[in-house]
């Protein structure tokens, strides 16, 4: 079964989808979305991890992740994984880390 629930974020509206065991996806939203009353339990730790990460008292999610992608989209969410808290890398410094420069383009 597929859950979804919209997130009002300090950096804007999310949309989490998730199945029975895990997080599959997390979408910027470019509109408000509705509250979600019923949610699921991996919903539920989620959300609560983003509440706790963005009040500043998390670091690390220990929520199940399972993204849905390409498999050039799952060795750079794989590679997005290592960046320490608080630090920031650049679309180029993760496509050398990947070993391919050409791919800063997608």
């Amino acid at each position: 079964m597929k859950y979804s629930a919209h997130y009002n974020s300090p950096v804007g509206w999310l949309l989490l989808e998730a199945d029975e065991s895990a997080i599959t996806k997390v979408h910027f939203m470019e509109v408000e979305g509705a509250t979600t009353a019923s949610l699921s339990p991996v919903l539920k730790q989620g959300i609560a991890e983003l509440e706790e990460y963005f009040s500043g008292n998390r670091e690390v999610f220990s929520v199940p992740l399972k993204p849905i992608g390409t498999d050039f989209q799952q060795k750079v969410w794989k590679q997005l994984l290592t960046i320490p808290f608080a630090k920031t890398f650049s679309y180029s410094q993760v496509a050398a880390q990947l070993g391919n420069q050409k791919s800063i383009r997608a």
